[in-house]
């Protein structure tokens, strides 16, 4: 027998001949003509150079050799059924996987404060490696050597990778709590004349930068950090004003000895998204991980309370 002239169809067309016994139910069982199923009939024949099936006045009968294909062709395109439809399991209590995010410093925090104990109770053998979003993330991504991107505001990666937003956050601004310039209330004289404790990188403008630009409002730029996460901890005993994330200055509020107040202007809030590869859509792992995420930064959380910020001014 030459396997190269035997395809999936065929195989089909000979177990629906083997079990109907007739060529005109055989077609119809799997939604081909009566001419379609005698032509695959004939092409059958010449692979097992067998008659197969064989008719005596009205009614078909099977050779012994068709007789003795009809449970092992069964089986095989039942296996290739299962094969095909199988989708991979995964038990968060039991399986392993490793995962690679990017996430700045104010991602982790916020993030990870509540992930971490979900992942310890439910996925004790997940494990979790955090990079740096200063490299570009889209080529990680794009090849999968990235699981998930947290990115803040707007990004190009938007149109390029699967992506929901986890939450919303406001800027804020933190003075020290000794300051005693600046009363209940901001004012934007305030804002302008105060020196600023900002956060840039290699001279590059940042989403605060940006934002206050749309707007036209300048800042009286003191001193400049790379790191986020350390401007409301570097404020106390200070005369400088830092605009920070709301939900970062919650979270250092208690260790920190500084007022939050709200900016004298509006500005627009600053979606946190999580992007994904797209090859990792269906990934039954993959998408646990990324609902046990999205699920617990909901923002119906208490703490996030927008009326906090508000009770400063």
């Amino acid at each position: 027998m030459n396997l190269a002239q035997l395809d999936l169809n065929l195989l089909v067309a000979l177990d629906a001949l083997l079990r109907e016994q007739n060529v005109t139910r055989a077609g119809s069982a799997v939604g081909m003509s009566q001419p379609a199923m005698s032509a695959a009939l004939s092409r059958l024949r010449v692979v097992f150079e067998d008659e197969l099936l064989v008719r005596v006045g009205r009614t078909y009968y099977l050779t012994p050799l068709g007789e003795e294909l009809a449970y092992p062709v069964a089986d095989i395109l039942h296996r290739i059924r299962e094969t095909v439809e199988r989708r991979p399991a995964f038990s968060p209590a039991t399986d392993e996987r490793h995962f690679i995010a990017a996430a700045s410093d104010y991602v982790s925090l916020v993030v990870l404060d509540r992930l971490l104990p979900a992942l310890a109770l439910e996925a004790p053998n997940l494990t979790l490696e955090l990079m740096g979003t200063g490299q570009s993330v889209a080529p990680k991504l794009a090849n999968g050597d990235l699981d998930f991107a947290f990115l803040p505001g707007p990004s190009p990666l938007a149109a390029q990778f699967p992506h929901e937003v986890l939450f919303e956050d406001h800027w804020v601004c933190a003075v020290s709590k000794d300051n005693e310039e600046i009363g209940d209330r901001l004012t934007e004289e305030q804002f302008h004349s105060l020196p600023h404790l900002v956060f840039r990188q290699r001279q590059q403008s940042s989403l605060l930068d940006r934002a206050l630009l749309t707007i036209g409002v300048e800042r009286t730029v003191q001193v400049s950090l790379s790191n986020f996460l350390l401007l409301p901890l570097l404020l106390q005993g200070t005369p400088y004003v830092a605009m920070v994330y709301e939900r970062l200055a919650r979270r250092l509020e208690p260790l920190t000895s500084i007022r939050l107040l709200e900016p004298p202007f509006s500005l627009p809030t600053i979606p946190l998204k999580l992007y994904w590869p797209r090859q990792r859509s269906s990934d039954p792992a993959h998408a646990w991980m990324r609902n046990r995420i999205l699920e617990l930064c909901s923002d119906e959380d208490p703490k996030n309370d927008r009326s906090l910020a508000r009770k400063s001014t």
